[in-house]
């Protein structure tokens, strides 16, 4: 059984056919349990590699379209596992080579993404479900946060925040900011009143998680979004008053949770320039220490950096007041992260590396809106926090992927399986 406009034909077709619509269920059971159920994430992603072996094993072809993947597949595969070949790279020259390699461990996830696209690549609508996955999860999330305000009253203290399946406050907001502005998208591309529901239930738990960066993210993305539509839509008049009023009313639910943060962020500001060794205990005050040690360690070794997660050996280092700091294990920062482990020339191969995956993804019209929108969240949150430190944002993010790369082939061999 050939499959029109791929290389190559499947060698157990049969199997394939039997499985597209339970690999439809698995992908959309991922992302529906992967934020609402603890520890499901993980072992989703365990199954899936484990799966994807057994698939390539048994049918002895790369992929479930046919054929051999294009050149752009393999370069997309390598950039995507460059921050594990980075990371493990740079034990040559650390100077805490115990935490280097538990950091380069801890990003492992990116290495699956050939497995998983493996996998997923037997998926009818791998995109669809994924999305069908992402309302269901939101669904949950929207009971968890009015469960959490129900509780804990709407008035959110910092310290209590939504974790919900995620069992991380931190974690919950960036992911979550990724399925409200998913939902977003498709409203403005397909604005409905249901649509609107679902962008409103999706704004709820990024709320709930109470995180400044996720919220300012997820409002400047909404933003971006709702002038989109007003720009192009020809809708009534009565659509473009409701889309301002909603917004209105919208910013203002906001600015009510984030206003008194920022007032605490601007007092942790001046309380670090009054006394840091008290400040670096708390939030803003930790980040300012971590900064500052970054800036004074960077001319030691600006190109190659000091190793992969040795932020807690740097601090200790360079740091008087070590023993004082909140958390140390990454700068809360991306950026400042990628440049004090692997150096302005690691800098360079990781904006290479990125070059490369996004321009294989923005060959497919479909794909590249959920691509963009996943890497402009990571790497707006990655101005305030680090954005890619904990394993489920990276089962997150290399499940996206994956998502996208098999959907990225599927349309690619419905076109002819072009080069590129």
């Amino acid at each position: 059984m050939n499959i029109p406009g791929a290389r190559g034909s499947l060698k157990c077709p049969g199997a394939v056919v039997r499985q597209s619509h339970a690999m439809d269920a698995w992908i959309a059971w991922f992302f529906a349990s992967m934020l609402t159920i603890p520890l499901a994430g993980e072992l989703s992603l365990f199954i899936s590699t484990l799966a994807a072996i057994v698939f390539w094993v048994r049918c002895g072809t790369p992929l479930g379209y046919g054929g051999v993947p294009c050149t752009g597949f393999w370069l997309c595969a390598l950039a995507i596992g460059s921050i594990v070949l980075l990371k493990g790279a740079s034990w040559f020259w650390s100077i805490a080579p115990a935490d280097t390699l538990d950091s380069a461990v801890n990003h492992l996830h990116f290495l699956l993404w050939v497995p998983l696209v493996v996998l997923f690549s037997r998926a009818r609508e791998p995109l669809d479900a994924m999305l069908l996955g992402v309302r269901i999860a939101i669904v949950g999330l929207f009971g968890w946060a009015l469960w959490f305000w129900w509780r804990n009253g709407i008035e959110l203290h910092p310290l209590i925040r939504l974790e919900a399946g995620a069992q991380n406050p931190g974690v919950l907001g960036q992911l979550a900011t990724v399925f409200a502005l998913w939902m977003g998208w498709l409203w403005q591309r397909m604005p409905s009143w249901r649509n609107t529901l679902w962008v409103l239930m999706a704004v709820c738990p990024v709320i709930a998680a109470g995180g400044r960066s996720h919220i300012v993210v997820m409002g400047f993305g909404l933003t971006l979004l709702c002038m989109a539509f007003l720009w192009r839509s020809k809708k009534s008049l009565r659509w473009h008053v409701g889309v301002v009023v909603c917004g209105i009313a919208l910013a203002g639910c906001l600015a009510q949770v984030l206003v008194p943060r920022m007032l605490q962020a601007w007092q942790e500001m001046q309380h670090y320039q009054q006394d840091s060794a008290a400040a670096v205990g708390s939030s803003v005050g930790n980040r300012i220490g971590l900064y500052h040690v970054a800036w004074k360690a960077l001319p030691d070794s600006p190109w190659i950096g000091f190793g992969a997660g040795t932020s807690r050996a740097l601090v200790e280092r360079y740091s008087p007041i070590a023993a004082h700091f909140a958390v140390i294990r990454h700068y809360h920062q991306q950026g400042v992260q990628v440049v004090m482990e692997t150096g302005f020339l690691g800098l360079l191969a990781c904006l290479a590396a990125l070059a490369a995956v996004t321009r294989w993804m923005r060959a497919d019209r479909r794909v590249w809106p959920y691509y963009l929108i996943l890497l402009g969240v990571t790497a707006g949150v990655g101005l305030f926090t680090g954005s890619l430190q904990q394993g489920l944002i990276h089962t997150f993010v290399v499940t996206v992927l994956a998502v996208l790369g098999a959907e990225r082939l599927k349309a690619r061999c419905e076109g002819g399986c072009e080069n590129g």
